[in-house]
């Protein structure tokens, strides 16, 4: 996922990594790995200061400075 300004890339695993890229010199630049979950599906907030992430375990990720939050729950019957 491309931040709104296009400076950074965030992406997401199976492997349960989320890593944040600096799209101009390829460094990673920030990382959150949560090994008991497997992502799917990242996107960035538009001030690129929050990233959120869905899981393999049915729930939102709120990741901020490489710190992961659970933000919520999907229910799926």
């Amino acid at each position: 996922m491309w931040s709104a300004d296009d400076s950074k890339i965030v992406s997401c695993g199976m492997d349960g990594a989320v890593y944040e890229w600096d799209a101009y010199s390829g460094k990673r630049i920030g990382e959150s790995v949560l090994k008991s979950c497997s992502y799917s599906g990242v996107t960035v907030t538009p001030d690129g200061k929050n990233t959120y992430a869905v899981g393999s375990d049915k729930t939102i990720k709120e990741i901020s400075d490489s710190t992961v939050s659970l933000l919520l729950l999907i229910l799926v019957s």
